[in-house]
């Protein structure tokens, strides 16, 4: 073991673990001074490693300053409460790994900390190269002689081997393929039957008191939703712009200002094979002249995924001229001669052609003058709104207002939460956002702010009344009532029944017998097979029995509820083959799950073994808080 721990190996999780548990130098904010080591105040002890004070409250201070600026703002007890424990659980982790190594009588020379020293970026100069001088200046700047900081750098190096060495998992376990070849490709096969309502029997149906006294158990499903009775008054700028004269000159300008937006050169789709010479370029061209298709000349090129194709360009739109040139001279599928480009030769081809768009002002007058009258009916909307919130500050109704404003009034007698009325038939609110919850969200006669429509209108809305919900009678709903009593029953009857024939054991042609005459085999299946016999979850309670064994799932038949009773008759391991892409991806991804897991275990189980005290006193002291009490 002790080889395998000194001869460690290089993952990425290993790296980023480190990144926590391991001391932080210059990129984590400042060098720890070495003094700390040596000090006899410690917060915390773990076999023969202690933390000091110097250690965590550089730590801890590090994460306060970090959080604080990030929130732009004090941080409050509880979460300095919460630092100081994430600290605490860091440097402990990293002495029970450093106290490991100990106890392992592993070790880093000078000759590998130097190395180390001299690989980091921190100490090089501009041309790359490590640069003694601003090793040493950074190390005075930080309290640090070099004797010092060569022992820190041993005994972060003495983390590294120990903690890669313990987490040396590249990939995962073969025994890890073999379950994940098993949970995906092993089969399972079972023979069922269908037990169905016709195969139970339940009670007469309750009549009279019987079905009242069972009615109120259920009333809650029989119940008339709160109703409310609506007005509402809308300001549509499309209604608005209809009656709105436009200036002709000014929608002549329009069209002068926004005439490209109406007019479009002709484009086309061009797709090009690039050839390193003109040799190579007409022997392609010349099998294209005997039929052979771009796309093929681009497959026997490499070209893949019709990375040939350009794209849609106007003339003015192609990078090189030439190129433009000979591009709109094409017919639509016509393979050019070689085109020198300068750089290279090509062969262009022209997919699609889209010809050039010319409107006249004649086109579209009509257009541009209801655009024109929306944006005045826009204007003129804001004005509107004025006059109709002073129309209701003086106590008009909402058909009186859109009388005198020639606006649209609407009365909604009844609507519930799901936008239907008395009669059940759907309600047809406006395309509003918000409009139903708004509605169902005030009170009685109250003055409402407007809601926004997205074409820049206004709906008032008002609620005149509300009806509160209610139970229906019986007598309304007798027959539903006694429809639910029935599936109840049936339900409950086939659940018992289902469970009392898996109770038996023994053969399925005996459980089945009285019941079906017909016992089906299903197709073997995977946990992700969609089969036309079983249900997923049926298939899911396959994988959850052992062979032989009975199980139950609920189902539906031809509109109606049933049981599928099954017996598990055959589990087919899968063959031993090459892991699939899919299994591999896998795999690669629980890898690191099993490296986490692996360090956190060997923390935890180290902690038990050499024991942590914790010097909570200390840590108050150095935070400026109190224990609180459990």
């Amino acid at each position: 073991m002790l080889t395998a721990l000194r001869n460690g190996s290089d993952n990425w999780f290993v790296k980023a673990f480190l990144g926590i548990v391991v001391l932080g130098f210059i990129a984590t904010g400042g060098l720890l001074s070495y003094s700390s080591v040596q000090s006899n105040n410690h917060v915390a002890n773990i076999g023969e490693i202690s933390v000091t004070a110097d250690e965590f409250y550089a730590d801890y201070s590090r994460e306060v300053n970090r959080y604080s600026q990030q929130l732009g703002q004090n941080l409050e007890s509880p979460f300095l409460k919460f630092i100081e424990q994430s600290v605490v659980d860091k440097l402990i982790s990293s002495a029970t790994l450093e106290n490991a190594g100990k106890m392992l009588n592993l070790a880093i020379d000078d000759a590998e900390a130097v190395k180390v020293i001299t690989a980091d970026n921190n100490f090089k100069a501009t041309n790359g190269e490590f640069n003694k001088a601003i090793f040493e200046g950074l190390l005075r700047s930080n309290n640090l002689t070099e004797k010092n900081y060569v022992a820190l750098i041993k005994q972060q190096q003495l983390l590294v081997q120990l903690t890669q060495s313990i987490s040396n998992i590249a990939a995962s376990p073969t025994v890890y393929a073999d379950i994940i070849n098993e949970f995906n490709n092993e089969q399972r096969a079972a023979e069922f039957f269908y037990l169905k309502p016709s195969h139970v029997k339940i009670g007469d149906v309750p009549t009279g008191a019987d079905l009242n006294t069972y009615y109120q158990t259920v009333i809650a499903q029989f119940d008339a939703p709160e109703y409310r009775e609506v007005e509402l008054l809308t300001l549509d700028p499309v209604e608005l712009a209809k009656s709105l004269d436009v200036d002709a000159v000014e929608v002549k300008q329009l069209y002068e200002l926004s005439k490209s937006a109406f007019n479009s050169p002709e484009s086309r789709a061009i797709s090009q094979l690039i050839y390193n010479n003109m040799d190579e370029a007409n022997a392609a061209y010349e099998q294209a002249q005997n039929g052979t298709s771009f796309a093929a000349l681009a497959v026997a090129k490499g070209v893949i995924n019709e990375g040939y194709k350009l794209g849609t360009f106007a003339k003015s739109g192609l990078p090189n001229k030439k190129m433009a040139e000979i591009a709109f001279l094409l017919e639509t599928d016509e393979i050019s001669a070689p085109v020198d480009l300068g750089v290279s030769v090509a062969l262009l081809q022209v997919t699609q052609i889209n010809p050039a768009i010319n409107k006249s002002f004649e086109d579209v007058r009509q257009q541009l003058e209801e655009q024109e009258a929306l944006r005045l009916a826009i204007d003129k909307a804001y004005d509107l709104r004025d006059a109709v919130e002073d129309e209701i500050a003086g106590g008009a109704t909402f058909a009186e207002i859109a009388k005198k404003l020639q606006l649209d009034a609407r009365f909604i007698s009844s609507i519930n939460n799901l936008s239907q009325n008395l009669a059940k038939s759907k309600v047809d609110l406006p395309d509003v956002p918000g409009i139903l919850g708004a509605i169902l969200s005030t009170d009685e006669l109250l003055d409402n702010e407007p809601l926004d429509t997205a074409n820049g209108g206004l709906i008032w809305y008002k609620v005149n009344k509300i009806t509160a919900r209610k139970n229906l009678p019986l007598a309304d709903v007798a027959a539903d009532v006694i429809e639910l009593w029935r599936n109840t029953e049936t339900s409950k009857a086939l659940l018992a029944k289902a469970e009392q024939l898996v109770g038996l054991g023994g053969e399925l042609e005996a459980l089945s017998k009285g019941i079906s005459d017909e016992i089906q085999t299903a197709l073997p299946v995977t946990r992700t097979t969609q089969s036309m016999q079983l249900s997923a979850n049926a298939i899911a309670a396959l994988f959850d029995t052992k062979i032989n064994g009975f199980v139950y799932v609920a189902g539906r038949l031809n509109g109606e509820a049933v049981y599928l009773i099954m017996q598990l008759k055959d589990i087919i391991a899968p063959a031993t083959t090459a892991m699939s892409e899919a299994d591999n991806n896998i795999l690669l991804s629980i890898a690191p799950d099993l490296q986490t897991a692996l360090i956190e275990s060997y923390i935890e189980n180290d902690k038990t073994l050499y024991g942590i005290s914790v010097n909570q006193p200390l840590i108050d002291r150095l935070t400026g808080s109190q224990t609180t009490g459990q």
